[in-house]
Formats: structure tokens, C-alpha cells, sequence
């Protein structure tokens, strides 16, 4: 049998709060808490009503949706970073021990966004985004 088998069986693999009991600096709260907040802020940037994501599925079907309040690149781009963003986010927490604010990290996001658009803005489906983007904000 597998190592990790064994220890599942016998309730000895290191989950965090075990983990926190042998070592007083870990953290113990959920690593993804803020992420709803995160994407409700993402999507009204977007012109949408607040809405959130709990399949992979459903992303990727509001993704690829044709509308008129919102192009499906910036959709996809913010998307991107609002993942990269909480994955990061996710990381500091669990590794460093920092936490951000859901509106830090939705600065984080905003600017990103914002870079992207610049550095493209000469391409034909960059033209009109940052309008788009700033129009809700």
C-alpha cells in the first residue's frame, strides 16, 4: 500500500490545523475565503450583475457567452487575472502568512487589466476595452 493510503487510514496526514498545533504561525482560516467577494467586484466592473462562479463549468460557459454588455476578450482577460490574483493571493496566505483585502487585491486586478489594454491597445479587439473597463468603475 501507498504511504500517503496508510496515513489517510490511520488519520495522520498533515492537515493545517494539525499542522497549526505543531507550528504556532500557520494559518488557519480558509485560504480562498474572499474569492466570491473578489469575482462580484470583477463582474459589476464588467457591466454585469453580481454573479459567481462555483464549477469550472459555469465560468466557461459565461466566458464564451455573446453579449452586448461586455466583449468576450476583456471577459477573458479578466478572468485570467482575477484566477492569477486569488491563486496568489491563496499562496501568501498559506506560505508568508500575509492577507489582503478583498479591495487590495481587486487594485491588483484593476491594474493589470489596465497594463494589458495598454500594451495592446494598437490591436483591432483591444481598440474600444478601456473605455469598456472604466465605464462601471
Amino acid at each position: 500500500t501507498c504511504f500517503s493510503h496508510v496515513g489517510y487510514s490511520l488519520d495522520r496526514l498533515p492537515t493545517r490545523t494539525r499542522i497549526a498545533s505543531w507550528t504556532p504561525n500557520t494559518v488557519t482560516t480558509c485560504l480562498l475565503c474572499d474569492a466570491e467577494q473578489i469575482w462580484k467586484m470583477a463582474t459589476v466592473r464588467l457591466g454585469y450583475q453580481p454573479c459567481l462562479f462555483h464549477t469550472w463549468t459555469s465560468l466557461i460557459e459565461w466566458l464564451r457567452i455573446k453579449d452586448s454588455i461586455c466583449p468576450e476578450t476583456l471577459r477573458k482577460l479578466t478572468a485570467q487575472a482575477v484566477i492569477y490574483h486569488i491563486w496568489l493571493e491563496r499562496n501568501n496566505r498559506l506560505n508568508n502568512a500575509v492577507n489582503s483585502t478583498p479591495q487590495r487585491i481587486f487594485k491588483e486586478i484593476d491594474r493589470q487589466v489596465r497594463n494589458i489594454i495598454l500594451a495592446r491597445e494598437g490591436r483591432k479587439k483591444f481598440v474600444s476595452l478601456m473605455c469598456i473597463w472604466l465605464k462601471h468603475s
